[in-house]
């Protein structure tokens, strides 16, 4: 036992601070009353201690950090998380820079970094990280889709100069239809599924669709003029209802195109226009050939003629009867 000279206390050796210079190798005073001191002298003059404090780690630069790991390694992982995440929210502004300082300065290290974390992600972690990709593209359609054009259209030159895109053409016509043969696959698996997507994309690129549509049918009218036909031929019950429907539904414009014929067929004198004529005139002959349609044709010319030059003594004449 030995008595502190501070506190006058009877103390047990462990107590007390290692000191050789006395005869029982151990300090006057006990740590209590060397702690209580401490914080006294600290309170005196703050600044030359913490300078003492920094120098004396300097020093010891190595053993500090061995110490510093080791008393972390004893810290239970769900406490040092709590204390980091506490830290970074009260000094958030602080945490930010020094991450940038430290990502600038190597920023190869953060890259793999990066890529380590992502690899090692946990099933749940890749759920969430699809869920919300999935909710940042329904979100983001329209930016997202700009970007990708203004990022193809940059680099589309360099695209087209690469040599691996020199692809002869037999090869692109088998690759159009390998792609093809995955989407029939796809829709075959999931039709619905694909049926949906299709109706949204059709609903949300509407006037784009049209547009293209439109462009395409202009530059193949033999297509469409076949297409139409054969659809024609194979639907023809469907065509002629939906014909009635959509006169029934917009009789205002089916007269108005009507009449929009009428005058073109009369100018241009179609044979369609004649035949209507013919039959109008309830004339005799039950079959109208080909002969009775340009008969007929020389006749109105000859009348619109004779019209434009102030002749109204044949304006009124009809054709003799033709057998």
């Amino acid at each position: 036992m030995k008595i502190c000279k501070k506190c006058n206390l009877k103390l047990p050796p462990e107590v007390f601070h290692k000191h050789s210079d006395t005869l029982d190798d151990l300090a006057s005073n006990c740590k209590a009353c060397n702690k209580v001191r401490a914080k006294e002298l600290y309170k005196e003059n703050p600044e030359r201690h913490r300078r003492y404090a920094t120098e004396s780690y300097h020093r010891n630069l190595e053993v500090n950090r061995a110490k510093s790991r080791e008393r972390a390694k004893a810290i239970p992982k769900e406490i040092k998380n709590a204390q980091a995440r506490k830290y970074r929210l009260q000094n958030k502004e602080h945490v930010n820079e020094q991450l940038k300082k430290r990502r600038l300065a190597d920023p190869e290290r953060f890259k793999n970094y990066k890529r380590k974390a992502y690899v090692n992600r946990s099933e749940q972690q890749k759920e969430a990280d699809k869920a919300y990709r999935t909710r940042y593209r329904e979100k983001n359609r329209a930016r997202k889709n700009e970007l990708s054009r203004l990022y193809y259209r940059r680099i589309k030159p360099l695209i087209l100069r690469h040599p691996k895109n020199e692809v002869p053409l037999e090869e692109q016509i088998r690759r159009k239809k390998r792609r093809l043969e995955c989407a029939r696959k796809r829709y075959a698996e999931t039709p619905e599924k694909q049926h949906l997507r299709s109706a949204e994309y059709r609903s949300r690129n509407r006037e784009k669709l049209l547009a293209a549509l439109r462009k395409w049918a202009k530059d193949n009218p033999d297509k469409v003029k076949a297409y139409t036909k054969k659809w024609y031929a194979e639907n023809r019950d469907r065509s002629i209802a939906n014909s009635i429907h959509w006169v029934k539904e917009n009789r205002e414009r089916f007269n108005e195109n009507n009449r929009k014929r009428l005058a073109v067929a009369r100018t241009e004198m179609s044979d369609i226009y004649i035949k209507k004529l013919l039959k109008d005139t309830k004339s005799p002959c039950r079959i109208v050939k080909k002969e009775h349609i340009e008969l007929k044709r020389s006749i109105l010319t000859l009348k619109r003629e004779l019209s434009a030059k102030g002749v109204k003594r044949f304006a009124n004449c009809r054709p003799q009867s033709m057998s």
